[in-house]
């Protein structure tokens, strides 16, 4: 069994995907909303406005069809000045300190069995300022000539430090996860990290309220 680095809540977002039509585009994430971010305004529409002002991109994914070579070629930046990405083979626990470069760039060409690998399994974003970290697991690709898939789960760190190894006891219950979310959400929403709470006080306190 993996021994437990330093648990936290993590903003996890299990099964997502970006999906994208020759020639291509650019798609940004905004992993504390859970969202993605329109790169390009929208068409006006009455009593709207644009950029929505809670987005932070954290990552923005620019994947374009290359037809003379069927490839697919799949870049990764920085929205944010420090921003940068760490790739690695195996899953992170914890955000390298170093090592980090401002984009990646993979091509990915077209197979028969429209399955492809898209270099590294995972990769740590360091993004915002105030930092925070993210893990993004790239569970796999689908590339062919009509449209490119790329799907991860994503773990997100809203407190700023390094930790990214998800408590399984909050992941596990909706009460404590929702108002974790909420907090955080709500903090970065006002331009800062929330409060770091005691998960092992916070935890015994739903328990005690659960128990009445």
């Amino acid at each position: 069994m993996r021994k437990r680095l330093n648990p936290c809540f993590l903003h996890h977002e299990p099964h997502e995907a970006c999906q994208f039509k020759p020639p291509g585009r650019a798609i940004a994430w905004d992993f504390i909303e859970r969202e993605k971010v329109q790169t390009d305004p929208p068409k006006p529409r009455a009593n709207s406005s644009w950029p929505l002002p809670r987005h932070t991109p954290d990552v923005l994914i620019d994947a374009r069809f290359d037809a003379s070579n069927k490839t697919w070629n799949v870049t990764f930046r920085s929205p944010s000045d420090g921003g940068g990405f760490y790739a690695a083979t195996n899953k992170v626990y914890e955000a390298p300190l170093e090592g980090y470069v401002d984009h990646l760039t993979y091509s990915v060409p077209v197979n028969l069995r429209n399955r492809a690998e898209i270099g590294p399994k995972c990769l740590v974003i360091r993004s915002r300022s105030p930092r925070i970290f993210t893990r993004l697991d790239v569970t796999y690709v689908n590339a062919t000539e009509e449209f490119f898939r790329l799907s991860f789960d994503a773990y997100t760190n809203p407190y700023g430090d390094r930790s990214l190894d998800i408590e399984p006891r909050i992941e596990g219950d909706y009460f404590i996860r929702k108002k974790l979310i909420d907090d955080s959400k709500k903090a970065w929403q006002e331009g800062h990290p929330p409060v770091k709470p005691d998960f092992e006080t916070l935890l015994m306190n739903v328990k005690e309220f659960k128990d009445r």
